[in-house]
C-alpha cells in the first residue's frame, strides 16, 4: 500500500451490523482488501480515504477490540499522523434515569471511558479501582462546538440515517417506533420467550412519551468492561455513578480513538436485538457529522475538468440547472421533466426525487446553511423545500412569466427569483412573503448573482445588459452595457471585487473591478476581451485559485454545442455540457437533451 493510498480515517466496528452502518456513511465505497487474515474496507469521506474493519466472529470485549485497533493502525501507520481520526462506532446498553433521558436509538459520545469491571471483591461487594478515562483531547476541544445545537444535529442525524435507508433500501435502518422502546421494572426478569410479547406490560416504567422521534444526541460517562450486562441491579449501579451506556469494547481501544455508541437495549434481560440497525446506524450517521466537523478539508469530487467523474442520469428530460449544497454532501438538479432530484454526488446515487412543479424546472439553489432549496420554474413559481425531507415547505407566487433562476443572498436572509416577466423579485424565504419587486430591465431576465458580502445585486437579460441593484432598498445602482446580445449569465469573483457576463454574442466581456465600474464609468460600458468563442458563452466563475492578477482567458468547454454553467471545484473550473445540464434556451435556437 503506498503513501497517497493512506487513509486518514479508521472505524472499528465490534459487529457486522456496525460495520454495515459505517460504510453506509463513506461517499464512496472502494475495493476491500485483505491483509494478514483481516478483511479491511475502504471508502471516500469527501476527499479522505477511511477504512473499516470488525472483530473476528463472535470475538468480543476490551482485549479483541485492541487487537483489532492495533492492527489497523499498524497496517495503517498513516491513522497515528496528525490530522487523522480514529472511531470506534457501534451499539450499547442504555442506562435511563430521570436525569439522563436516555432512551433506545439514542447516541451517546464517550467523554469519559470506565472500566467498571477492573477492581476487587471486599465484604460490601465487588469495588471497582479503575478511573474513567478522558476522551482524546482532539474531539474534547471540539465537542462543545458540535453539540452547539443538538436539536439541530439530532435533525441531520435522523435525516442521514433516512438517506442510508433510501440508497440501500435496507429496512433495516428504519426506526422502530416509541411503542417498541420498553423499559421493564429493575425486579421484572424477562419471560423466557424470544421476545417480549410474552412479558407483563404492566411491569413498565412509565416515561414520558418524547415529542419527536429524533434520536437524542448524549456525551459523558460510558463503562466498558469484559462482560455483557444483562443485569438491572449493576445497571442500578452503574446510573448512580452517572454512566449513560454500558458496552465492552471501549476500555481496550487505543487513547486516540473516538467512542460513539447507539442505544440498542437497557442491559436487562429484555435485551433482543429488535434495535440494534437503527442504533447502529445513528451511531454511525452521528460519527460521519463528528467527522464533517473535524475534517475542515472535506469536499466532495464531483467534477474534475478532465475526465467526467460521474454520471447521473435519472432525470426523463433535458436538465437545466444544478446546484451543489456548501458541504458537497448533495447535489440538486432541474429538468424539463417538471422534477428536482437530490443525489449524494460522490456515490452517484439518487436521494430523492421532489416533485409538485406543474412546468418545466429552469434552476435550483441552497440556502448558505443547507436548510433550504429553492426551485424555478416555468409554472412561474418558486418552491421552497426541506432537502433534508424532500417536504414542500412554501409556493412563492407573484411573477407574471416563467421564473428563470433563483438565488440566495449570502447570510440566508433573502431569495432573489427572476423571470421573463421582465423583473427581478426579492423574498423573505422564511415566511414566503415578496419583499420587493425591482424593475428596469425591458426584456426577460435569466441570470443572477449576489455578492459575496450581500451588497449588490446582479441581474442579466434579453434587453443586452447587466444590472446592479442595492438588494437592502431595491434601488438600481448602475446599468452596464456593452454586450450586442442577449446577456445569459453574471458571476462574482470570491472577494466581490470583480464581475463576468456571459452572452450569446459568444463574448466574455472583459472581468473588470467594481469599483471602477461604480466610480469611474458614466455609463458602466465594458470592454470584450472573450471574442472568439464558437458558440455560447453561458457563464462564468472565478477560481479561487486564479486571483483578479491573472486576468488569463477562463478554461471554458467550447467544443460544438456544449455550453452551461461553470461548477468550481477545489480551485478548479469545469463545465457541465447539455448532455449533462445546461439551463434553457429561451430563445428557442437550441433543443437539449439528455441529462446529467
Amino acid at each position: 500500500m503506498t503513501a497517497e493510498d493512506q487513509p486518514s480515517i479508521g472505524f472499528v466496528c465490534p459487529l457486522y451490523t456496525e460495520l454495515k452502518a459505517v460504510r453506509e456513511i463513506f461517499d464512496k465505497i472502494l475495493p476491500s482488501k485483505t491483509i494478514s487474515g483481516t478483511n479491511y474496507f475502504y471508502g471516500l469521506i469527501g476527499n479522505r480515504k477511511a477504512v473499516a474493519v470488525t472483530l473476528p466472529y463472535k470475538e468480543f470485549g476490551p482485549i479483541e477490540a485492541s487487537k483489532c485497533a492495533s492492527k489497523l493502525v499498524r497496517v495503517h501507520p498513516s491513522l497515528e499522523e496528525d490530522g487523522s481520526y480514529g472511531f470506534l462506532v457501534g451499539i450499547a446498553g442504555g442506562i435511563w434515569s430521570r436525569d439522563n433521558d436516555v432512551r433506545l436509538g439514542d447516541v451517546v459520545i464517550a467523554t469519559r471511558i470506565w472500566d467498571w469491571r477492573s477492581g476487587k471483591t471486599t465484604n460490601q461487594g465487588f469495588k471497582s479501582t479503575k478511573y474513567p478515562e478522558r476522551a482524546p483531547e482532539y474531539l474534547l476541544r471540539e465537542l462543545g462546538e458540535f453539540l452547539y445545537d443538538r436539536s439541530q444535529l439530532a435533525t441531520e442525524v435522523q435525516s442521514r440515517v433516512a438517506q442510508m435507508q433510501t440508497r440501500s433500501m435496507d429496512k433495516g435502518w428504519t426506526y422502530p417506533g416509541q411503542e417498541k422502546d420498553i423499559l421493564y421494572n429493575v425486579d421484572y426478569h424477562h419471560s423466557g420467550a424470544a421476545t417480549c410479547e410474552g412479558c407483563d406490560h404492566n411491569m413498565v416504567q412509565q416515561r414520558p412519551r418524547r415529542s419527536t422521534d429524533r434520536p437524542r444526541i448524549h456525551d459523558g460517562l460510558v463503562a466498558s468492561g469484559n462482560t455483557v450486562l444483562k443485569d438491572p441491579i449493576n445497571r442500578e449501579q452503574l446510573q448512580q455513578a452517572n454512566a449513560l451506556a454500558v458496552e465492552m469494547e471501549a476500555c481496550g481501544m487505543l487513547e486516540n480513538f473516538v467512542v460513539i455508541r447507539g442505544i440498542s437495549d437497557y442491559a436487562d434481560s429484555h435485551k433482543n436485538d429488535m434495535w440494534q440497525p437503527y442504533a447502529a446506524a445513528t451511531a454511525a450517521a452521528c460519527a460521519r457529522m463528528m467527522i464533517d466537523m473535524l475534517v475542515k478539508n472535506v469536499e466532495p469530487t464531483l467534477w474534475m475538468p478532465d475526465p467526467l467523474v460521474q454520471k447521473l442520469d435519472r432525470h426523463a428530460d433535458a436538465m437545466a440547472g444544478a446546484s451543489v449544497s456548501r458541504g458537497g454532501s448533495l447535489l440538486a438538479s432541474a429538468s424539463d421533466d417538471k422534477t428536482v432530484r437530490l443525489w449524494n454526488p460522490n456515490m452517484g446515487r439518487e436521494v430523492q426525487t421532489l416533485r409538485g412543479h406543474t412546468g418545466r424546472v429552469f434552476g435550483v439553489a441552497f440556502s448558505p446553511d443547507g436548510s433550504l432549496l429553492a426551485s424555478a420554474s416555468d409554472d412561474k413559481t418558486v418552491r421552497l423545500w426541506n432537502p433534508k425531507t424532500g417536504q414542500k415547505l412554501r409556493t412563492l407566487r407573484g411573477h407574471t412569466s416563467l421564473v428563470f433562476g433563483v438565488a440566495f443572498s449570502p447570510d440566508g436572509s433573502l431569495l432573489a427569483s427572476v423571470s421573463g416577466d421582465k423583473t427581478v423579485r426579492l423574498w423573505n424565504p422564511k415566511t414566503g412573503h415578496e419583499l420587493r419587486m425591482l424593475e428596469g430591465h425591458t426584456k426577460w431576465v435569466s441570470g443572477l448573482m449576489f455578492s459575496p458580502d450581500g451588497s449588490l445585486l446582479a441581474s442579466a437579460s434579453d434587453d443586452k445588459t447587466v444590472r446592479l441593484w442595492n438588494p437592502k432598498t431595491g434601488y438600481e445602482v448602475q446599468t452596464l452595457r456593452g454586450h450586442t446580445n442577449t446577456v445569459l449569465g453574471v458571476a462574482f469573483s470570491s472577494d466581490g471585487s470583480l464581475l463576468a457576463s456571459g452572452s450569446l454574442d459568444m463574448t466574455q466581456d472583459d472581468v473588470r473591478s467594481i469599483h471602477d465600474l461604480m466610480e469611474n464609468s458614466e455609463n458602466g460600458d465594458l470592454k470584450d476581451f472573450g471574442k472568439g468563442y464558437q458558440n455560447w458563452l453561458k457563464t462564468h466563475q472565478h477560481s479561487p485559485k486564479d486571483p483578479p492578477a491573472n486576468r488569463s482567458k477562463p478554461s471554458i468547454s467550447n467544443q460544438g454545442d456544449q455550453y452551461g454553467p461553470f461548477i468550481p471545484h477545489q480551485g478548479a473550473l469545469s463545465a457541465i455540457t447539455n448532455k449533462t445540464g445546461a439551463r434553457p434556451d429561451p430563445t428557442g435556437k437550441h433543443s437539449l437533451s439528455g441529462a446529467v
